[in-house]
């Protein structure tokens, strides 16, 4: 196994970005989409020709929701590769779908919090990556791409994997979004202190919206205009909870929710991330 600080990851990013500068790719906009994929978590932010990946849809018995609903989208949103990816807890609906993106596009590093890099399934998920580059991630950790930056809080505390995920606030310009993996609202105090006071125009639930995160602090400290809830219809588990919406309403935030409306895309615009039209 191969572990890469920051730097190195940095620098491989935009060594790629560079290359497809002199004419290799046409310019897209910059955008963060919250992909539709069920119960389960995949996001993606595209900026300056790179594809940074955060979860990986999830996938039980023969379902594999990377295959037949991360990759669509992604091929959609003009994606051929992913050149790193995040994996905000090592729970299978934010990586079971690993294997059904990674025999289809290639995987250029592995991003994760450090408490999770030993672990047997982040050895299962580097089968997939190309040259099995993983990058351990902590807390206070930046990832900078061209001129976007992920800024990265992870808790320390806790036993279970939701309260370490990886936290991360995504910007470039005025452009901002935060997500929290699952959370709960004990980690998403280190957030708030962390992201809190640099306005975010979108907010991927925590927990797909389950009662135990996305707290009032946290809506407080980065004001969201969206909440975005990746979440599966009719799902079992009752996501998301009467309590959370009733919190985000009351915060003033828009609410999109992946089971009603789809893979929800933002473009980074001067006036912040908007929906793309």
């Amino acid at each position: 196994m191969r572990f890469f600080d920051n730097r190195m990851i940095v620098a491989g990013v935009l060594g790629l970005v560079a290359g497809w500068a002199w004419g290799l790719w046409e310019p897209r906009p910059t955008r963060l989409a919250i992909l539709a994929v069920g119960q389960g978590d995949c996001a993606l932010f595209q900026h300056e020709g790179a594809n940074i990946l955060i979860d990986a849809a999830p996938a039980r018995d023969e379902w594999d929701a990377g295959e037949r609903l991360a990759l669509p989208e992604l091929r959609r949103l003009g994606v051929d590769r992913i050149d790193l990816l995040i994996v905000t807890h090592p729970d299978g609906d934010h990586v079971g779908g690993l294997a059904g993106i990674g025999r289809a596009l290639p995987i250029g590093a592995l991003a994760t919090a450090r408490a999770f890099a030993d672990r047997p399934e982040t050895l299962q998920a580097l089968r997939w990556v190309r040259g099995r580059r993983l990058l351990p991630l902590a807390d206070g950790d930046r990832i900078e791409v061209g001129r976007a930056r992920l800024d990265v809080a992870v808790a320390d505390w806790g036993e279970e994997d939701n309260a370490r995920s990886v936290m991360l606030r995504v910007s470039v310009g005025s452009s901002a979004a935060v997500l929290t993996g699952d959370a709960p609202v004990e980690s998403e105090e280190l957030a708030a202190r962390r992201f809190g006071g640099m306005a975010a125009q979108v907010l991927k639930a925590g927990h797909h919206g389950s009662r135990g995160s996305t707290g009032e602090r946290l809506l407080r400290a980065i004001r969201p205009a969206w909440v975005v809830l990746s979440v599966g219809r009719n799902n079992p588990y009752g996501h998301p909870s009467a309590e959370t919406m009733r919190r985000v309403e009351r915060s003033g935030a828009r609410i999109w929710r992946t089971d009603r409306h789809g893979t929800a895309v933002f473009e980074a615009t001067g006036a912040g991330f908007v929906p793309e039209r």
